[in-house]
Order: structure tokens, then sequence, then C-alpha cells
């Protein structure tokens, strides 16, 4: 906490608001934001909140211990918080689904699974896998406890991040990527069988960050305290067999990296350096060519649940074409400085707010409270110093094609903002008008997904 708010007041941002915890941006105009113990709907045309999404109590506050996880598709989002308790709501009328109580932790990940299942990880080891439409009966959104536990806590160890990234590719359908006590785990849905493992060279430190590029069947990891990113070729893990065997796998141990034969090492195809050694990656992003770091080397790098990242880095990863590629020329086309230090990374390749250079979209959640969007073009130019040659990151603030603000942003706070942000302005004294919608598709987020704004 003492973290957030000196992050805060450096960056200008909210000082009371609080961090970001997770974002989500559509592609086509919705935003949705978490900090604190609530859930936010923003719409990027116009730049203002829609709603909130609220309990069956009808509070903001989804959970005490705050929203910790949350996951979206088309029409639903999935929140886990620091209750241990998770809430399912339905996008399109916004009302509650369901809730899931299992977990005696804190959730740490949690993901839909389709229409009908969801999964999630606590702090203390379990990983439940939910099926949603069972527990969609309880009226109210209450009662949900049915789960099936695909790993069992680990009471023998200190609480420790468990993350999870379902894989949707052709090849490993119905298949979940587990990141816990320390070693990569596949985990199939349907039959909750361990179909590999590997440790990754760091031995001992936890993962604390994960990315999966379905298209492709890699994904990269990141350790504490490593100073690299590892990338893997899911299809070269070695069976639970070659790393101790199931059962000693579910309790937490396993064979080391050192210990692995030589045939169980080649899933791990390259590995990529962070500028500066000891530093640690807290958000990864893997899509095909580029690989998105957030790095974190300040002083809480060490701590297991920090999520603040200073800088943000985009690397090559063209060189990477095969699994015959032993040691890709990962090459840093940018870095840049984050205002108020990130606390969540997302990439979508669909241009928004006139970026027109570059079909990405980048969403950082900050410390301060702020949401900030940029294009990539427009990030790229961070990374050269104010001479014009590469050199140091310099603040990337002034290339944010929008900012959204905390919970109590007001029109002064929203001015205040965007002009911390290089933006030049906030919300304007000009009535907003609205064309006839043509699509209906949200009919409580005031038509977001197809109102143009324009002022009389």
């Amino acid at each position: 906490a003492a973290a957030a708010a000196a992050a805060a007041d450096g960056a200008g941002g909210f000082a009371t608001a609080p961090g970001v915890r997770a974002a989500r941006y559509d592609g086509e105009g919705l935003l949705i934001s978490a900090d604190g113990g609530a859930v936010r709907l923003w719409s990027m045309e116009r730049r203002r909140r829609i709603c909130s999404l609220k309990s069956s109590q009808g509070r903001e506050e989804l959970h005490a211990g705050g929203v910790s996880s949350m996951d979206t598709s088309d029409a639903a989002v999935l929140t886990g918080g620091g209750d241990g308790n998770l809430r399912l709501f339905n996008l399109e009328d916004l009302s509650l689904r369901c809730s899931l109580r299992g977990h005696a932790a804190p959730i740490s990940s949690c993901v839909l699974l389709g229409e009908s299942h969801a999964a999630s990880a606590s702090t203390d080891g379990a990983v439940r896998l939910w099926d949603v439409d069972s527990e969609a009966g309880a009226a109210g959104g209450g009662g949900g406890t049915r789960a099936d536990e695909l790993l069992p806590p680990l009471p023998d160890q200190p609480p420790s991040p468990v993350l999870l990234q379902p894989l949707r590719s052709s090849a490993l359908q119905r298949q979940l990527l587990c990141a816990r006590a320390g070693r990569l785990l596949l985990l199939d849905i349907d039959s909750h069988a361990i179909l590999s493992a590997v440790p990754p060279p760091a031995a001992r430190s936890p993962i604390v960050a994960m990315a999966a590029d379905d298209g492709r069947g890699f994904a990269a990891s990141a350790s504490l305290t490593a100073g690299q990113v590892h990338l893997w070729d899911l299809r070269l893990l070695p069976g639970p067999e070659a790393v101790g065997g199931s059962d000693l796998l579910r309790a937490g141990g396993g064979d080391l990296w050192m210990d692995l034969p030589p045939s169980a090492r080649r899933a791990l195809v390259g590995s990529v350096p962070l500028p500066v050694r000891g530093t640690t990656a807290r958000q990864l992003h893997l899509d095909g060519s580029k690989l998105l770091v957030g790095i974190d080397g300040g002083v809480h790098c060490g701590t297991p649940f920090s999520c603040a990242s200073q800088t943000v880095a985009l690397y090559d990863m063209r060189a990477l074409r095969g699994s015959s590629c032993s040691a890709p020329a990962a090459r840093p086309l940018w870095e840049a400085r984050v205002p108020g230090s990130a606390t969540v990374l997302n990439c979508v390749g669909a241009p928004a707010l006139g970026a027109r250079r570059d079909p990405s979209t980048l969403v950082l959640g900050t410390c301060a409270g702020l949401v900030l969007v940029w294009n990539a073009a427009a990030a790229a130019g961070a990374s050269v110093s104010a001479a014009g040659s590469p050199g140091a990151p310099r603040e990337a603030g002034a290339e944010a094609a929008a900012v959204f603000g905390g919970p109590d942003s007001r029109r002064d706070r929203w001015r205040s903002a965007e002009k911390e942000a290089g933006l030049g302005g906030g919300p304007t004294d000009k009535k907003w008008r609205a064309k006839v919608r043509v699509r209906g598709r949200y009919p409580k987020t005031q038509g977001f997904s197809n109102v143009v704004a324009r002022s009389r």
C-alpha cells in the first residue's frame, strides 16, 4: 500500500484511488477495469464511465478483500477476490449470474473456459474447475460451492502466486497451463490429469508472470528476480514421470531443472534477457511476433505478490520460427517508462482512438488508479531520449491516447489526469448527442458499442 501511494504521488495521479488490479479491452469500445473491490465499465469512445457492476445487495464492492483477478468474454465477466470467492456476471444485462465459493485463500487467478466452465487458483496452491451452468440456478447468485479439484492446496508451503492460462489452439484444446510451486504444469480439463510439467532454470523461485501464444503453441514465463523471460514450446514439455511423477507434482514437489535429462530440456527454446540483471518481469503478453514485458526494477522486485512495473519493453520474436530454434535472437524494439508504475498490461490488435500507424493498442493499469491507453506506434517513440538518440527510457505519458480515472473522477480530476499524461484536456462543457442505435447488444450500457458521440 505504501508503494502504491508513493507511486501515485510521484505520478501526479489520484493518491486516494486504489491501484488497478485488472483491466480488459475488447477492441470495440468497451474497457473493463477493477480497482479496489469494484469493477467498472468505460466507454472508450466517449471517455467516460458507463456503470459499475453490483452485487446481489446492490453494492459496488464485489469482494471484501478487493478484486485480485478478472477474466472476460463476449458475454460474461468473472472476478476473483481476496475473500476467496468468485462472481460471474452477465455482460448483456449486467446481472449477477452466480457466486462461487470454495477456496480457503485469496484468488490469484481465474479464467473462463467457454460458456459453461471456469477455473480458479488461490494462493495456497489449490486449483478448481467450476461447472457454471450447475451453479447458475442459485437465486441471486448465492451459494455455489461445487467444484472439481484439479490440484490440492499446499499447506506446508508459504503463499505464492498460482497462475492460469487457457489454451485454445486446435492442438492444445481442453488444456490449461498452470504455474504453481515454481513449475509449469499442463492440465487436462476433462480427465483432471497432469499431462506434462517442467521446472524453469531459476531454481526454487516462484513464477510470477506467464503468457501463451495459442496460435503457435509457445508460452513465456518469468521467475522472481530471474532477470530474464523463458520461452517454451508446449508441444515438447516432458511428461510428469520425467519430473518426479504426478503425485509428487500435486504435492508441490518434483525434480529441479539441473536434474532433468537433456531430452526433457528441449521444451526450453530460448531466454530473453531483461535490460537489467536481477529484475523481475511482472506482466507478459506473447502474440506471434512480439513479446511485451512489464519490468520491475524497484525495491520490491523480490516480493512475490508485488505487481508494479516501472517500464514496459517490446521484444521482436520473429526469429522464433519453430521448435528447433535453440536460442532466438530476441531483439528489444523499445522500452518506455510508465507514469505511476504499471500493474496490468494488455495488448489488443485492433485500432482505437485514432491509432493508424500500428494496429496494436496497449492498455496499462497503474498503481495510481489510472488506466492508460497507448497506441503501439506512439509508445515506441518513448524509447528515444530527448536528444533524439536511443537512451534511457523516458516517461511515455505524452504518447497516451486516453486516460481513465479512478472511482472518484470528477471534471477537474479528469483534466488534471489527462494534462499529466500530456493530452491537454478532458471532458469539455459541450453536450453529447448520440446517433440512432444500429444494434442493441447491451441494453443497459447506453449503447457504447454503436454510439458515435458528436457535439452540437
